[in-house]
């Protein structure tokens, strides 16, 4: 049988660079060297990294945060999903014979075929050096995975690259402990002149100080500046959400804005023109997304967090959740 065995250490300080490494390699089995930890503490990461790992590898992230449906938002997973060895070691003489018998049973149930690579871009510098010393040894190839780029380079050859195949972001949120649990993406502005009045505008409004005050009254000084200009505000497609139509020709815009961009506490003014901004010069592979929200790792904590805010808001459903 043909196929990648990739030999790592299992990062105690998070799984992203085990993850960049599996989605450069696209190993058939994956094979974890677990270091014994000096306390607690590290026990708790190495135990973490490994069940987020394992989720993530089985296409499955979302259910280790307690959420039961595919998200928007949600990770992009490798290819192929790695049968995953995890090989508790306390030497390198040890490490080295567990990985000698590791091979002699794959290749007996699978037959020879397997490309043995070692990666050196997790754990400490001390097990980066091991698993150079250990690909040495056994003859195989050892790689250095860039988290960033997710180039993988031959080490001794520094031209052998793998295709670059970087971790998304919404991958390194997920694989941090932090679900993106909803979000607004912007699309391609097409009606660009309406833009550019509608934040020449806004941002002649901050100069003068005009944001001070009630919502309502900043959203008059607003709406009479771009009515000035022949745009006014008109209801979005979609609840709390504003849009814009130029007086002349009826021309509406195809980007909207939160009604909570006229109260400067709510914080929405900054993000949602930030990211107007953004897209207003966005290039077609790219993408603004606004309002990005985490959620909590635990379901218990979501739970509480969700309750103490209908609670603080006087919502009878508190009382039943």
């Amino acid at each position: 049988m043909s196929g990648v065995l990739l030999i790592s250490t299992l990062n105690a300080g998070g799984p992203i660079p085990n993850a960049a490494s599996v989605l450069s390699h696209s190993p058939t089995i994956l094979a974890l060297l677990r270091q014994p930890p000096l306390d607690r503490r590290i026990q708790n990461q190495l135990e973490s990294t490994l069940q987020i790992l394992e989720k993530w590898c089985d296409s499955s992230l979302e259910s280790h945060y307690g959420f039961d449906y595919e998200m928007e938002y949600g990770p992009e997973y490798p290819s192929i999903s790695p049968e995953i060895h995890v090989i508790d070691i306390e030497s390198g003489s040890q490490a080295k014979q567990e990985i000698l018998s590791l091979i002699g049973k794959i290749e007996q149930r699978e037959g020879v075929g397997q490309e043995i690579r070692f990666e050196c871009n997790a754990g400490r510098k001390e097990d980066s050096a091991s698993m150079v010393d250990m690909s040495m040894a056994l003859g195989a190839s050892c790689w250095y995975t860039d988290v960033e780029s997710g180039i993988s380079v031959r080490i001794g050859d520094g031209e052998i690259e793998n295709e670059a195949r970087p971790l998304s972001t919404f991958s390194r949120f997920w694989l941090s402990g932090f679900p993106c649990i909803d979000g607004r993406e912007i699309h391609e502005i097409r009606e660009k002149e309406i833009l550019e009045v509608v934040l020449e505008r806004f941002a002649e409004c901050l100069n003068f100080d005009d944001f001070y005050g009630s919502p309502e009254s900043t959203r008059d000084r607003v709406e009479d500046s771009l009515r000035r200009e022949g745009i006014e505000i008109i209801p979005g497609s979609e609840p709390g959400r504003l849009g814009f139509r130029r007086e002349a020709d009826g021309s509406k815009s195809n980007f909207t804005i939160s009604e909570r961009v006229f109260d400067p506490k709510s914080g929405e003014m900054v993000e949602e023109l930030a990211a107007l901004s953004l897209a207003e010069s966005l290039m077609p592979d790219g993408r603004v997304i606004t309002g990005l929200r985490w959620g909590y790792k635990g379901t218990d904590v979501r739970y509480k967090s969700l309750k103490n805010a209908l609670l603080s808001h006087g919502n009878s459903w508190a009382t039943n959740a």
